[in-house]
């Protein structure tokens, strides 16, 4: 793109974004905006449960939400979330990995069912890559916990817990076709097919997408094709089966010191068949599912390939019942074992594990305000051993508009397999153990405005950290204490009829034993929503504070949609809105400014 027309589209750009706010005509009222106190969460305790009630600090990000940021995969989805930041190693086809209260150890479900890969994804403590879970239309909300959750949860629960829900088919058959164009070549195709009929139900979805980058071998192709499909057996029980594919193909550019000419290949195939059946005030669930996950790198054009496959094999029983007016319980099981194949260790290696756990829950309700949630795991890890993982949380009601509450639970993390294995690799590494406390209020301050305050602190043993020792040499270590605490606030008010804003902040500070701050200090996130009639507009500002590693930067995204008739819309989209030039990780350049264009249409 010359000059004159990146100037041209920038001007475009930024008349396009601000000149909205002037044109909004505040007296023509839009639908009040959806408040998080309002809505009900299952993440946070197993069990259905409003977020103003929840023991714990918590995020929904419903479908219309979704629609209406445009986002396109879960990394898209969870930018703007308090105490979450997202950071990626440059366009689609590269890594984009989540942090939650500064750290990326957290479980990442669809449907309750684990997405981790045993292996790791070859940088950091997670185990999950944002930018290969595409988001279709079949999305019913996401729920982001934030603090341990390793009593519910098991392993990798340390930081949180972020639970994608799909859509059940009901009514009528419908059909749904969303497509669109942008930069740098990119294009979307989406087709969606649901609907019920005497007791079946089902969701299919296909997509495919790429786009040519903005590096130089950065161009990427992707396709995911998602079934759900439930059967009611009577007014009680019901079956579930889901599929999930996804196959991408994509260049790797590297970073500014030693960009590469080398190829990823993704292929995942991941089902799951279930059984429920709702007695009294609780839900009965045994489920089994499948992940597959298969990584192909070339380093460089001629040169050898690498080769990973994940298994992820499990069986998931759960039960709650109310026993009585102060008692609620919800307990389970969880047999899982995990199963990672490379070449890379040694010559046609196979490494697995197998994960036994139970857990007991109880909600206990001390009077009319204050309530107790006590819980306990087992979780046996064939490697490593049986811990025992307690939590307890209260929460307490002061009024119809306030609410306060509070945790404390230990942690348990197993090493993942490329750090007991893969070059520079430990199999004397110790597991991660420690303990997580928050204490916070939600407070609904009128009929359109609300808050939420939280305070945290994890500590964290033996905590896991790759340290560069060469030019291109990493050595893995056990970091004797690693202590993180902060806060985070989130507030949402409507500034009129037609105008939304919601506000978030998260104030880390990270430590190893020798004093080194681990992650940036400051996060601040701004949203605007502005409504009249068929035209609505977000915009969107994420500020994170500089690092030893990178500078500061402050980033603008807006999207536009436009209702033409009833069943058919369309959107606009501009990343990266006024062309910063920053780095989320050090040595990879992050998108500029990118502009899409869709139309979306019901049949």
């Amino acid at each position: 793109m010359n000059k004159r027309t990146k100037s041209l589209v920038k001007r475009i750009a930024s008349t396009l974004a601000m000149g909205t706010l002037l044109l909004v005509n505040p007296v023509q009222a839009a639908e009040d905006p959806v408040f998080q106190l309002d809505q009900i969460t299952v993440t946070a305790a197993r069990v259905p449960q409003t977020v103003a009630t929840a023991p714990g600090d918590v995020t929904v990000i419903t479908g219309e939400q979704l629609e209406q940021k445009g986002a396109r995969n879960l990394a898209e989805a969870l930018e703007g979330v308090p105490g979450v930041v997202v950071l990626r190693n440059g366009g689609p086809g590269e890594l984009a990995i989540p942090y939650i209260l500064g750290t990326d150890r957290i479980v990442v479900l669809i449907d309750g069912k684990r997405m981790n890969l045993p292996q790791g994804i070859g940088s950091g403590a997670g185990g999950i890559n944002l930018n290969n879970i595409l988001l279709s239309d079949n999305i019913e909300k996401i729920e982001i916990v934030r603090g341990g959750g390793s009593v519910l949860y098991g392993a990798d629960a340390v930081g949180g817990v972020v639970n994608i829900i799909t859509k059940r088919g009901t009514g009528n058959v419908k059909t749904i076709v969303n497509s669109g164009f942008g930069s740098d070549a990119t294009s979307r195709f989406n087709l969606s097919n649901q609907g019920s009929e005497k007791g079946w139900h089902w969701y299919i979805t296909g997509l495919k997408e790429a786009t040519e980058g903005q590096r130089p071998n950065s161009d990427y192709r992707g396709k995911n094709a998602t079934l759900r499909l439930d059967r009611e057996l009577n007014e009680t029980e019901g079956l579930s089966f889901t599929y999930d594919y996804y196959g991408s193909h994509s260049g790797n550019p590297g970073n500014y010191l030693g960009s590469m000419q080398g190829i990823n290949d993704y292929l995942r195939h991941n089902w799951s068949i279930g059984y429920s059946d709702k007695h009294g005030d609780g839900e009965r669930v045994v489920r089994f599912y499948n992940n597959e996950h298969e990584r192909t790198y070339y380093a460089l054009p001629g040169m050898d390939k690498y080769f990973y496959k994940n298994k992820v094999r499990a069986i998931e029983y759960q039960d709650s019942a109310q026993i009585d007016y102060k008692n609620y319980l919800t307990w389970g099981s969880e047999w899982r074992k995990e199963v990672v194949s490379t070449a890379v260790y040694a010559p046609d290696t196979v490494r697995d594990r197998i994960i036994k756990a139970i857990y007991l829950q109880d909600q206990y309700k001390l009077n009319g305000r204050t309530s107790a949630t006590m819980g306990m795991r087992y979780d046996d890890n064939s490697q490593y051993g049986a811990k025992w993982l307690p939590k307890i949380a209260l929460a307490y009601k002061a009024d119809n508009s306030t609410n306060y509450f509070a945790n404390w639970g230990k942690v348990f993390k197993a090493p993942k397999f490329d750090d007991l294995y893969n070059w520079g690799g430990d199999p004397d590494l110790k597991p991660e153990t420690g303990w997580t406390s928050e204490v916070g209020v939600k407070k609904r301050l009128a009929v359109d405005s609300e808050v939420t305050f939280s305070l945290f602190k994890r500590d964290l043993i033996d905590a896991i950290d790759w340290k560069q020792v060469g030019p291109d040499d990493w050595k893995v270590q056990n970091v004797h204490h690693l202590t993180t605490k902060g806060a985070t606030l989130s507030f949402a008010t409507k500034l009129t009829q037609a105008v939304s804003a919601n506000i978030g902040y998260t104030y880390l500070d990270s430590r190893d034993e020798n004093n080194n701050q681990q992650v940036p200090y400051n996060t601040f996130n701004l949203g605007i929503r502005l409504q009249q009639g068929k035209f609505s507009q977000e915009i969107y500002g994420k500020y994170v504070s500089k690092t030893s590693d990178v500078s500061s930067y402050f980033v603008w995204n807006t999207t536009f949609n436009y209702t033409m008739t009833k069943g058919q819309s369309l959107y606009l989209t501009i990343s990266n809105l006024f062309n910063k030039h920053y780095q989320e990780v050090p040595g990879y350049p992050a998108q500029e400014r990118a502009i899409f264009l869709g139309i979306k249409q019901s049949l």
